[in-house]
């Protein structure tokens, strides 16, 4: 079995391989993913010519979608930044 660095390095993690979008707790659609769960970081291991605003958008999704604090100020407006810390759902 071929093992990858952070298994090598030992650091706990978990592979996410599929998201499910849902809607009145009821499952709609499957997409299939590769992120890597450490702790309280989500990693993606992407190649993007250019990191655009849709690219960053498509990303805070998939943070929110997991329950993860957006840290980066790029990957939200202000708007959701504030909402997000007033907890208000975006």
């Amino acid at each position: 079995m071929h093992k990858n660095l952070l298994e090598i390095a030992k650091i706990d993690f978990e592979m996410i391989k599929e998201v499910t979008a849902t809607y009145h707790e009821k499952a709609l659609k499957s997409k299939e993913v590769g992120f890597f769960q450490i702790g309280d970081l989500l990693l993606s291991v992407v190649a993007v010519k250019e990191l655009n605003q849709l690219t960053l958008s498509k990303f805070s999704h998939y943070l929110r979608y997991f329950n993860f604090r957006i840290f980066s100020s790029c990957l939200a407006t202000q708007k959701e930044r504030r909402d997000y810390e007033n907890g208000t759902k975006f």
